[in-house]
C-alpha cells in the first residue's frame, strides 16, 4: 500500500504527426503523388520514492529515498514520390506501372537522472542528493540516429483479367551496414491464374484460381550499431570516469541478410460461396543470417558479430470456410484453419558445429545445430540400460548422465484456428477456438512444485491412503519394508516406528535386478525431482484454448436512423476464457521467459493467463 499511496511515478508525452501529400494528374493515365511528413514525441517521466524509514542525512551508506527524471526525444522525417501509370490496351490488356523512391531519416536521444538516496525525505530535486549532485555517474544519456532510403517500382498486367503477372524490385540503402554493403536489391514476380473466368465451368463452381510467386526479401542488422565498436560510459568508485568496450566483436564486412521464397497455392468457392478452401504450400532459405556467435572467453571477447548460417522452412496452409447452415432469420458460418512447418538449420558459420542459444541455469541447452529444428533442446537424461530400463543408483535413487543429449525441438509442429459465428436476426455469437500441437516447453514450476511437495502430483505414497508402503528404520539406518501397515516394528529398529510414506522407484538396479530399496516420499520426490531439469519436466507442449467469445446485437435500422446514426453495434467479448486441453499441468503453457537470453524457452513461476471481458459499441454517421 506504501508503494500505492505514498510513492509516484508520472509521465507525460507530446506528440505530433503531420504529414503532406499532393497528387498531381500530369496525363489521363499517369500522376504524380509527392506525400511528406514528421512524427516526433518527447516522453518526460518523474518517479518519487519516500524514506521507508528513518534516513540520517550524514550517513552515505544509507541511501534511503531515490528521486528520477528521464527526458527522451524521438523525431522521424520522411518522404515520398510515387508515379502511377494505369491504362487498358486493345481491350484485353490491363497495365498498372509504380514507380518510387522514399527516405526517412530518424534520431533519437534522451538522458536519465536519478539520485543516489535522498537527504531530506519529500524533497524531490536534483540538488536533494546524499551525493555530488553534480556526479555525472548517475546521468546516462544515449544520442542515435539512422538515414534510410530506397527506390522501388511494381507493375502489373492482366491479360483479360483471369491471367496476372505481378512484378516487384526494390532496392535499399541503410546506415545501418558498412559503407560498402549499404545497398541491396530484392525483386519478386507472382503470377495468378483465375481459370472460372478463363474456362466454362458448372454453375455451382464460383471461384477458381492458381496463384505461384517468387521473391527475395532483404534485412539489414537488428540494431542501429550493430557494425559498430561501441562503449559504455560509468566511473569507478563513484569518481574516475571510465569507458568499456563491449563485449562482442564488431564485423569486419557484413553484408545484408536475405530470405529467397516460394509459394503455390489454389482457392475455391462453390455452391455460390457457401464453401471455399484456400491452400497454400510454401518455402523459403534465409542466407547470410546477422547474428552474434559465441567465441572462446580466452579471445578477450564473448561473441562475434557476422553473418552466419542458412536456415530453411517449409510447410503448408490450410483453409476451410463455409456455411453449413443458412436460412431467412439463421445463418451458422465456420472457418477451420490448419498450419504445418517444417524448420531446419542448414548450416552454420565453418568450423562451427552448433550454436548455444540459451543455457538456462545449466538445466537444459537450446542450441541450433545443423540438421535439426531451431531451436533444439539438449537435456540430461534418465541413466538407462539397453533395455531402456531406468538405471537406480544404490541408495535406489534416480541418477542422470553426465552429458546433454537431444530430446526434441521447441518450435511446435503444428498451429490450428476453428472459428464459428452463429446469426440470429440481429443477434450473433461467435466463438474462435486456438491450439498448439508439439513442441517440448521445460517447466521449472512442475520442478519445484513436485520436488517440494507443493503439487498434487506429490501426493502418491505420503501416506497409506494414497499407495505409501510401510517400513520401519533398522540400526544402521535403512529402510526395511513391512508385509502390512498394522505391522510393528522389530525390536532393532531404530526409533520403534512404522513409516507408512515408502515408495519403491520404478527402475533396475546396476546389476539388472529390480529395484527393491525404499525410499520415504520426501527423499523420493525430492531425488527425483529437485534436478537442474530432467526428462520428466521436459513436456509435449499441446493445448486448445478457447481464445474468445463475442455476443453482438445489431440495433435495427429504424431506430438507428431516429438516433440520427448509420448503424449501431453493441458487443459482448470475452478473451483468453480457459483451456480445453493442455498436456503441461499447473501452469500456463504459454508463458516462457522469451525467445532470447540465457533462460529463453522454458517455464518458470509464470502467472496464470488472464482473462478480459470487455464491452464495445460501434457506430457510424
Amino acid at each position: 500500500m506504501w508503494q500505492q499511496n505514498e510513492n509516484s511515478y508520472t509521465q507525460t508525452r507530446e506528440r505530433l504527426i503531420a504529414s503532406l501529400a499532393v497528387n498531381v494528374k500530369i496525363l489521363e493515365s499517369l500522376n504524380l503523388r509527392l506525400r511528406g511528413g514528421t512524427d516526433r514525441y518527447s516522453d518526460k517521466k518523474e518517479n518519487k520514492e519516500y524514506f521507508t524509514k528513518y534516513s540520517d542525512p550524514a550517513d552515505m551508506n544509507n541511501l534511503q529515498g531515490s528521486y528520477q527524471t528521464i527526458d527522451n526525444h524521438y523525431q522521424k522525417n520522411y518522404f515520398e514520390a510515387l508515379m502511377m501509370f494505369n491504362k487498358t490496351f486493345a481491350e484485353h490488356y490491363d497495365v498498372s506501372v509504380n514507380v518510387g523512391t522514399s527516405a526517412e531519416d530518424i534520431s533519437e536521444h534522451g538522458l536519465t537522472w536519478r539520485s543516489q538516496g535522498l537527504k531530506y525525505n519529500g524533497m524531490f530535486s536534483t540538488e536533494n542528493n546524499k551525493k555530488n549532485p553534480k556526479d555525472a555517474s548517475r546521468d546516462t544519456g544515449y544520442q542515435q540516429g539512422e538515414f534510410l532510403s530506397a527506390v522501388f517500382a511494381s507493375a502489373q498486367l492482366a491479360y483479360k483479367r483471369f491471367l496476372y503477372l505481378d512484378l516487384t524490385a526494390r532496392n535499399d540503402w541503410s546506415s545501418r551496414l558498412p559503407e560498402g554493403n549499404r545497398s541491396f536489391f530484392y525483386p519478386s514476380v507472382g503470377l495468378g491464374f483465375v481459370f472460372t473466368d478463363a474456362f466454362r465451368l458448372p454453375e455451382w463452381y464460383n471461384y477458381g484460381k492458381l496463384r505461384a510467386s517468387y521473391a527475395v526479401v532483404g534485412n539489414t542488422t537488428p540494431d542501429i550499431y550493430f557494425t559498430n565498436n561501441s562503449y559504455t560510459y560509468g566511473s569507478f568508485n563513484n569518481s574516475a570516469i571510465t569507458n568499456s568496450f563491449g563485449s562482442s566483436v564488431p564485423p569486419t564486412n557484413i553484408v545484408p541478410e536475405k530470405t529467397y521464397s516460394w509459394e503455390f497455392g489454389f482457392e475455391s468457392r462453390i455452391l455460390n460461396g457457401r464453401l471455399g478452401l484456400d491452400l497454400a504450400y510454401y518455402t523459403n532459405r534465409t542466407k547470410n543470417q546477422i547474428i552474434t556467435v559465441p567465441v572462446a572467453p580466452s579471445t578477450g571477447a564473448t561473441g562475434m558479430k557476422m553473418n552466419a548460417g542458412e536456415i530453411s522452412n517449409s510447410g503448408i496452409e490450410v483453409q476451410v470456410y463455409g456455411s453449413p447452415v443458412e436460412t431467412k432469420d439463421f445463418k451458422w458460418e465456420s472457418t477451420l484453419n490448419f498450419s504445418y512447418t517444417h524448420n531446419e538449420l542448414v548450416s552454420l558459420v565453418e568450423g562451427m558445429d552448433d550454436r548455444e542459444i540459451g543455457n538456462p541455469w545449466s538445466a537444459a541447452i537450446f542450441k541450433a545445430v545443423p540438421g535439426y529444428s531451431v531451436p533444439s533442446v539438449y537435456i540430461q537424461k534418465w541413466v538407462r540400460d539397453a533395455a531402456g530400463n531406468i538405471v537406480l543408483d544404490e541408495n535406489g535413487k534416480y541418477q542422470q548422465e553426465s552429458e546433454f543429449t537431444y530430446a526434441g525441438s521447441a518450435a511446435p509442429k503444428f498451429l490450428g484456428g476453428f472459428t464459428n459465428t452463429f446469426t440470429y436476426k440481429n443477434l450473433s455469437l461467435s466463438v474462435h477456438i486456438d491450439g498448439s500441437f508439439g513442441g517440448k516447453l521445460l517447466s521449472f514450476t512442475n520442478n519445484f512444485l513436485k520436488s517440494s511437495g507443493a503439487g498434487k502430483e506429490s501426493l502418491y505414497g505420503r501416506d497409506e491412503q494414497y499407495g505409501g508402503l510401510p517400513y520401519y528404520i533398522d540400526g544402521n539406518n535403512r529402510k526395511i519394508k513391512l508385509d502390512s501397515h498394522n505391522a510393528t516394528a522389530p525390536a532393532n529398529s531404530m526409533d520403534g516406528l512404522v513409516y507408512h510414506d515408502g515408495i519403491i522407484a520404478d527402475g533396475v538396479k546396476a546389476d539388472g535386478t529390480k529395484n527393491d530399496v525404499i525410499l520415504s516420499a520426501a527423499d523420493y520426490y525430492n531425488s527425483r525431482y529437485n534436478r537442474n531439469g530432467s526428462e520428466d519436466n521436459l513436456y509435449d507442449n499441446t493445448y486448445i484454448k478457447l481464445r474468445e467469445m463475442k455476443l453482438s446485437y445489431r440495433v435495427p435500422t429504424k431506430l438507428c436512423t431516429r438516433l440520427g446514426l448509420q448503424n449501431l453495434n453493441v458487443s459482448l467479448v470475452g478473451s483468453n476464457l480457459f483451456f480445453i486441453y493442455k498436456n503441461v499441468p499447473n501452469v500456463n503453457p504459454e508463458a516462457t521467459l522469451g525467445t532470447s537470453g540465457t533462460n529463453a524457452y522454458v517455464e518458470y513461476t509464470s502467472y496464470p493467463s488472464a482473462r478480459s471481458f470487455g464491452f464495445s459499441l460501434s457506430t457510424s454517421f
